[in-house]
């Protein structure tokens, strides 16, 4: 049986990542794969979770307010979570959505799959060299739409 790990920060609904995580973990354990979805936010209270018949790791690494240092150091954190629970799992395969996940998932291993929501355009210039130095190492980078998927083909990502 195949394993897959499906990572985002979090599971609010409404969401439209969290959404889109929700309907693919349940696709592929319907198809009798183990998923296995790994948080590492903490929603705050009164906001509504996406529910799935999965196995869940929070990892607990939230957002934390701060300068440089302290978002570096959060960022290292979950690279190295996530590295030492994707050697310990072994998982076939790995899904990254939303920023917040893909960059210290492509830190944690090169076999991930990264979903592209920000516009590059928009980003900040630490956003901006995250991305452009982090997604190509990454096995596939996918965006959500045609003129994000054009805008990265053009600036060769």
């Amino acid at each position: 049986m195949k394993k897959i790990a499906i990572v985002i920060a979090e599971l609010a609904a409404p969401g439209g990542a969290e959404k889109v995580a929700v309907d693919l973990a349940e696709e592929f354990r319907q198809r009798d794969y183990e998923v296995t979805v790994v948080k590492f936010a903490r929603l705050p209270p009164g906001i509504t979770r996406h529910d799935i018949p999965v196995r869940m790791i929070n990892l607990d690494i939230p957002e934390r307010p701060g300068g440089l240092f302290i978002q570096i150091s959060i960022l290292l954190q979950r690279a190295w979570q996530f590295r030492k629970l994707f050697q310990r799992e072994q998982f076939d395969h790995i899904f990254s959505f939303l920023e917040a996940a893909n960059v210290p998932c492509a830190l944690a291993c090169a076999d991930s799959v990264l979903s592209i929501h920000l516009d590059p355009s928009t980003m900040t210039r630490s956003e901006w060299l995250a991305f452009r130095w982090l997604y190509p190492r990454a096995k596939r980078v996918i965006a959500v739409s045609r003129q994000m998927q054009d805008l990265l083909e053009n600036r060769r990502i």
